[in-house]
């Protein structure tokens, strides 16, 4: 049985936190759970969205050692940054050096040099299409999506007051973030919503206060309160 420390369950959505020092082997545990239990529930091929940043990093160098199936996982991603494939800042990169090709998995990234950002985006929207089964609506469905959280509320590259939130027939984007000065490569609501479960992966006191907000009606404004508040199986993960 995991050691989890349920804080707090609104409408219907679960928040479990952990120790902060124990934060990546309690996460480990419970990806390494969910991931054996949606392989156990079907014979086909399994289909994971991960997110980029400092916090999963952690956890997947740990989750490369768990005994899983996975020649029956398919990876992908679910933001990029606009930057080569070698790049420090290069979301597949990093997670690519500490997981990917440590285990037989297929995985996939967004970009790919020599290819601009636009038809990148546009090409990774086909390949969903092509692998992902079709949920009920049509739309392009992953098992697991891992999400994470800015201090902004933002989650993926669905930054505040940027066009990919009102974003509606896309799955994949070029997202413009004014405030970063930047583009970011990112799924959109309509296909993170279709997943089967979310997890969300955040740790520190704003991200704690964010969660608070969310659920006291104070959130509407931030990116994630969408998801938050419309998926029916989307779990918090916190220290």
């Amino acid at each position: 049985m995991l050691e989890l420390f349920i804080i707090r369950k609104m409408n219907k959505k679960v928040i479990h936190r952990f120790n902060s020092e124990k934060f990546s082997k309690k996460v480990t545990l419970v990806l390494t759970e969910k991931i054996s239990e949606q392989l156990k529930s079907t014979r086909e091929i399994i289909n994971i969205a991960l997110s980029g940043g400092s916090t999963p990093i952690p956890i997947l160098k740990e989750l490369k050692n768990a005994t899983l199936d996975w020649n029956r996982i398919n990876f992908f991603l679910v933001d990029e940054r606009c930057v080569l494939e070698e790049d420090v800042l290069c979301n597949y990169k990093n997670i690519k050096d500490v997981f990917f090709k440590h285990i037989p998995s297929n995985s996939f990234s967004m970009t790919k040099n020599g290819v601009d950002f636009i038809k990148s985006s546009e090409n990774y929207q086909i390949l969903l299409d092509e692998i992902l089964p079709k949920s009920s609506s049509g739309i392009p469905e992953f098992d697991l999506v891992i999400l994470g959280m800015g201090d902004d509320g933002h989650t993926a590259s669905l930054f505040p007051k940027t066009e990919a939130l009102s974003e509606q027939i896309n799955f994949v984007v070029l997202n413009e973030v004014p405030q970063l000065e930047t583009q970011r490569i990112t799924l959109t609501y309509p296909v993170i919503l279709a997943a089967k479960q979310i997890l969300v992966l955040c740790t520190g006191k704003k991200k704690e206060e964010i969660i608070n907000e969310i659920y006291t009606n104070k959130g509407g404004s931030y990116p994630i309160t969408k998801i938050a508040k419309e998926h029916p199986n989307f779990k918090w993960l916190t220290a």
